[in-house]
């Protein structure tokens, strides 16, 4: 179950956007119920920085370091958490 927000429309992205590499700040999740709980308790909170560390061959599910852990998350549901990029040079974008 996912709750309606602007933010995919003010220069926001989703997890799902991002590729081998490249790291977000996590900035809202979208989900509500259970999924959100099990998101928060994986550590998945407002602020938290996630990096993409791997794809499955099939490119589900994809693999986040999220405070030095690795976690495996559905694309489904990484697009619903939404977050901003950080660009190379370690600047938010």
């Amino acid at each position: 179950m996912t709750k309606s927000t602007n933010k995919q429309n003010s220069g926001f992205e989703t997890l799902d956007s991002l590729i081998q590499g490249e790291r977000g700040i996590i900035k809202e999740l979208l989900c509500t119920g259970l999924t959100r709980r099990r998101f928060m308790d994986m550590g998945l909170v407002n602020g938290t920085e996630v990096e993409v560390i791997m794809k499955s061959l099939s490119g589900d599910p994809v693999a986040y370091r999220v405070k030095g852990t690795q976690l495996a998350i559905r694309n489904e549901d990484a697009h619903n958490i939404i977050i901003e990029r950080i660009e190379n040079n370690g600047r938010i974008n």
